[in-house]
């Protein structure tokens, strides 16, 4: 299967593409990509794991600094 954006560029933007700093065009880019790539799906879910993780461990660490 052939990509219309390189796996490499994709993932170079994962970060920017949950941040929301991309524009419309890009994150439907990056979001049909994400729909026919294995590989990058599952780059973004380690990245949205690791994203709920160190927000969950900063609540624990807000909690006790409270």
């Amino acid at each position: 299967m052939m990509h219309q954006h390189p796996c490499a560029d994709v993932r170079e933007r994962l970060e920017a593409f949950y941040d929301g700093e991309l524009t419309i065009g890009e994150r439907i880019a990056i979001q049909n990509h994400l729909g026919e790539c294995v590989a990058c799906s599952l780059a973004a879910d380690e990245l949205t794991t690791l994203g709920a993780s160190l927000r969950e461990f900063a609540a624990q660490n807000a909690d006790r600094t409270a």
